[in-house]
């Protein structure tokens, strides 16, 4: 599973990573210079950075015997938020960008999917998101950005993202009919539905203008879409779905996408390629 790179308006690819791990759930920095992802290309685990000028790529964490996964960007681009099980749970973590000593920003529980529900700082860097189990259910917690004063503000939530601050998201959720995408106003309660069909893994541009997805209808063939998003308009302050959703990518049967990441000026896209083959061999002289 390695990273690719996606040229939206011509639809030109290559290939960032070459492992025999899985390079994972990458996230643009805000610069759009570097990736920060989880690859497990050690033996577990660990939060690594990408170069995309030089191609470098640098450990971040290394902590043995411990998973540290799911990262994010602070909106400087100096500090990096992932999940780690180092003290027995998933917990929310930070470091510095340019590696160094980590710090532990809450001691909850923090659900930690291996494709969705990623904690995430909003983008005025006031808030961090994430799920955690409440009341017997996972919830959308939030929390201020030194993980005081945590709080659960939606139930049922399976993934998010913030939508342009501090107080609005796009999020899934199991409706009657399936997975529904809506964005939603965290202090109002107003919700719009965006996308009602099978979908995994949603993105949201940095402008709101765009939302990317996974086509969640079969796991093995699933390729990546873009749908355009319109700018809010005065009543609710909420987004609308901008005509019908573009796919992106076409893997066949033999491979299969995740989490594809827009840069910050929309131009570009990052996801993972799961490349499904294997080889054939001859064994002689068995007994």
């Amino acid at each position: 599973m390695d990273l690719h790179w996606l040229e939206v308006a011509t639809g030109g690819e290559r290939q960032l990573t070459s492992q025999t791990g899985q390079d994972m759930n990458a996230r643009f920095s805000p610069s759009g210079q570097k990736l920060a992802y989880n690859s497990n290309r050690t033996g577990d685990n660990e939060v690594w950075l990408l170069d995309l000028a030089t191609g470098e790529e640098m450990n971040l964490t290394n902590h043995a015997a411990s998973s540290d996964k799911l990262p994010d960007w602070s909106p400087d681009g100096r500090e990096i938020l992932f999940v780690s099980d180092r003290e027995g749970t998933f917990q929310l973590w930070a470091m510095n960008a340019e590696g160094g000593a980590s710090r532990r920003v809450s001691d909850q529980t923090v659900t930690a999917q291996k494709y969705e529900g990623f904690p995430r700082w909003s983008p005025d860097g006031e808030r961090i998101g994430y799920l955690a189990p409440s009341d017997g259910r996972t919830a959308l917690w939030v929390a201020d950005k030194d993980g005081g004063n945590p709080r659960p503000l939606l139930f049922g939530v399976i993934h998010f993202e913030w939508y342009l601050d501090g107080r609005r998201m796009v999020y899934s959720r199991m409706g009657e009919n399936g997975r529904e995408l809506r964005a939603v106003d965290l202090e109002s309660g107003l919700e719009v539905l965006l996308l009602s069909t099978p979908h995994a893994e949603h993105r949201v541009s940095l402008d709101g203008r765009a939302v990317t997805y996974g086509d969640g209808t079969n796991h093995m063939n699933r390729q990546l879409f873009l749908l355009h998003l319109s700018p809010p308009d005065g009543s609710d302050g909420l987004p609308r779905p901008l005509g019908e959703p573009t796919q992106l990518t076409e893997g066949g049967k033999l491979s299969h996408i995740h989490s594809g990441g827009l840069s910050p000026d929309g131009t570009a896209l990052v996801y993972t390629r799961d490349t499904d083959h294997g080889d054939m061999y001859v064994v002689e002289n068995y007994e």
